[in-house]
């Protein structure tokens, strides 16, 4: 656990803060689909205040890592954030790649036919 400002790391602490907390996500110590911490919670743990818990938050929520409900808490959503951004793209790439084929794929039917009716003889 994080301790205050102590021990001479440069980082800002709310940095360190976001950085355990992504690992706990990532490692499943914080499933997703649970709450994190509430801030005043994360002010106790982390010996720290509101707003370097708020920013710490902020930090992970810009990330893709937790949404925040008012009056409900701030849940997990990903474990993996970037992990989801590139199944979507692939996803999407996969879809674009499957309508292609169908356009390749009447192209060659094309070629085959007209390659065909190239090689029959002519009266």
């Amino acid at each position: 656990m994080i301790e205050g400002d102590a021990g001479g790391d440069t980082e800002p602490l709310y940095l360190r803060i976001a950085a355990e907390l992504r690992a706990r996500i990532a490692s499943g110590g914080i499933p997703v689909g649970r709450t994190i911490p509430a801030l005043s919670g994360l002010c106790t743990l982390y010996r720290c205040s509101l707003a370097t818990a708020q920013k710490a938050v902020k930090v992970l929520r810009d990330g893709g890592y937790v949404t925040s409900a008012p009056g409900r808490g701030t849940y997990v959503l990903s474990a993996n954030p970037d992990g989801l951004e590139a199944a979507r793209v692939l996803r999407d790439v996969l879809t674009q790649l499957g309508g292609m084929s169908q356009h390749v794929d009447k192209a060659q039917r094309n070629l085959d036919a007209f390659q065909h009716s190239r090689q029959r003889p002519h009266h």
